[in-house]
């Protein structure tokens, strides 16, 4: 500039190579993209709580599982929609997540609605700024169907309980027994025969008939089903 004549003689630019301020921005822009999207993707519901225990961020399983609206969940206490299943307390689950930073599939209830109890395990860590706790996260998985695979299981088995109560003859039960008392099958089929005082042919077709009575072609599950029946795991502990 031409201070006499007020004339704009050049211009002066200083500039900066911003490409790595400009990188480091776009890349903090896709993992800001990506956990969105891991939030609301994600097939277990996501729940962030501050150190007072309210809900301070949700995704959309959350909202399925609790059937209530994202903004109805933030400020709500996660203890008012969550019942204990057993005689752990949340009290007695906290101070074991403060402890150990993560506590792994806690059983519980979650509360559906204003009414309906929905059988969940939760995966629960601490969150901490250095050696402040400012939250916890929890990550909350639907069990309800294998609740209700487990309670057809033990059905099907109590089921089968009566037919080995009712079905099975005394030698084919002592048969049973021997294969559950680490006798494997077939491999120790002689040293079975031995005990039983019968030929192995003999045992072949005490074997095929259980199988046909229980309707089962592992013999290693109908060993686990009688040994609950007659509890030789309890007799065994007492032996020793």
């Amino acid at each position: 500039i031409n201070r006499d004549s007020d004339l704009t003689m050049c211009y002066v630019f200083h500039m900066n190579d911003i490409t790595r301020r400009k990188t480091i921005e776009l890349a903090a822009r896709r993992r800001e993209q990506m956990y969105k999207m891991l939030l609301r993707t994600s097939p277990d519901a996501i729940i962030l709580v501050d150190e007072n225990g309210d809900i301070i961020m949700t995704n959309d399983q959350a909202e399925k599982l609790t059937a209530r609206s994202r903004e109805d969940l933030l400020g709500t206490r996660l203890l008012d929609i969550i019942a204990s299943e057993g005689t752990e307390t949340a009290e007695d689950v906290r101070a074991r997540i403060d402890q150990a930073g993560i506590v792994r599939d806690i059983p519980f209830y979650i509360l559906k609605g204003s009414r309906k109890k929905v059988p969940v395990e939760a995966s629960i860590s601490a969150i901490k700024d250095g050696e402040t706790r400012i939250g916890y996260l929890a990550v909350i998985k639907d069990i309800t169907q294998r609740r209700k695979a487990e309670e057809e299981r033990q059905k099907l088995e109590k089921e089968l309980l009566t037919i080995v109560i009712n079905r099975l003859s005394k030698r084919e039960i002592e048969l049973l027994s021997h294969v559950y008392a680490g006798y494997n099958w077939p491999k120790k089929k002689r040293d079975i025969g031995k005990v039983m005082n019968v030929l192995p042919s003999t045992l072949d077709q005490f074997v095929y008939r259980i199988k046909k009575k229980m309707q089962i072609t592992d013999l290693d599950t109908i060993v686990r089903i009688a040994s609950i029946h007659f509890k030789w795991d309890q007799q065994d502990r007492k032996n020793r």
